[in-house]
Parts: structure tokens; C-alpha cells; sequence
């Protein structure tokens, strides 16, 4: 009942149309997410020695290098997107699948 995988879809329900993290954050959607997870990812393992991730000194291709094109995310009750990644996609297996609230102070 281990869970590898989830994919998400946004839809604004009145039009129909898929909504983009551009959509939700603007322009500089990907720098600003990028940075937001970098510090989020250094935040967990500064505060618990369990959380581990992937970096690129570990000789493995799977480190957090940056959102991608089609990055699967969803918004929460607080109307923030939340990136998604896949068990084993920036972190080892036991770390699960790794979520991160992207908070857009200037709301």
C-alpha cells in the first residue's frame, strides 16, 4: 500500500482551463519556486537528521535541480500551490513523496 506516485490536475472550474504555477505566481514562477525549495529542503534537514536529500556530491543525477515544465502541483486550503515529488525523485525512499507549500508573500 506503499504509495511511488501522484498526479495532480488543476482546473479553474467556471472557465475549464488548466491553471499553471505561472498562472498563480507570475513571470518569475521558477526562480521563485526554485528558491523557495532550496530552503525549504535545508530547513527540513537542519532540523531533523531523518530527512535526507538527494545533492549533487552524492553521485546521484536525482538531487533537486529545479522545478520542471509540467511539475506536478495542487492548492491547498490556504489557495498556495504545493509542489509534488515522487518517492525517490529528489530523496531516498523512505523519505516518501516530498510536498512543499510555495507561500507567495505579496498575497
Amino acid at each position: 500500500s506503499d504509495v511511488y506516485k501522484r498526479q495532480t490536475y488543476n482546473f479553474n472550474l467556471e472557465t475549464g482551463n488548466e491553471i499553471t504555477l505561472e498562472d498563480l505566481l507570475g513571470n518569475n514562477y521558477e526562480e521563485f519556486i526554485n528558491k523557495e525549495i532550496e530552503n525549504q529542503i535545508e530547513e527540513r534537514e537542519a532540523k531533523d537528521k531523518n530527512q535526507l536529500f538527494f545533492n549533487k556530491n552524492d553521485n546521484i543525477d536525482n538531487y533537486f535541480k529545479g522545478i520542471s515544465k509540467n511539475q506536478n502541483f495542487y492548492i491547498n486550503e490556504n489557495k498556495n500551490p504545493v509542489v509534488v515529488f515522487n518517492k525517490y525523485e529528489i530523496a531516498p525512499g523512505y523519505m516518501g513523496i516530498q510536498e512543499f507549500e510555495i507561500k507567495d508573500e505579496e498575497k
